[in-house]
């Protein structure tokens, strides 16, 4: 689970590198930069944007047609089954092998990335 992103522009819609540090517990996204308990994560451009509208949605539920108008620009329905295969990308590089995991389901609903605690309180409200 070692390794460092390396593109100049990234994401769907070409946003460019990110300005800001966001984190969640261990997790740190700085710059083009993804590091999970000091560990660099590798990343395609389309999971590392993914993953970053998780964290600056934190917290918060995601419906699939939120990340698919995010991701792809799009809402159409074909597009469900690429919501759950990029989630599931991500949970193997960024939940996989750690103490703690970040990305919840909530059937029915979509998906929050936080901590196990807030994630136990959400699914059982």
């Amino acid at each position: 689970m070692t390794g460092e992103i390396h593109c100049p522009l990234c994401g769907a819609a070409g946003q460019e590198i990110l300005k800001e540090k966001l984190t969640l517990e261990d997790l740190v996204i700085e710059g083009l930069t993804v590091r999970r308990a000091g560990k660099l994560v590798k990343l395609t451009p389309r999971e590392f944007w993914l993953l970053v509208y998780l964290i600056r949605n934190k917290n918060f539920v995601v419906t699939r047609r939120m990340i698919e108008e995010h991701s792809w620009g799009t809402s159409h329905e074909d597009l469900t089954n690429k919501v759950d295969v990029y989630i599931s990308y991500l949970r193997e590089k960024i939940d996989a092998g750690f103490a703690s995991n970040l990305i919840h389901t909530v059937r029915g609903y979509g998906y929050i990335l936080t901590t196990e605690k807030t994630a136990e309180e959400v699914l059982r409200g």
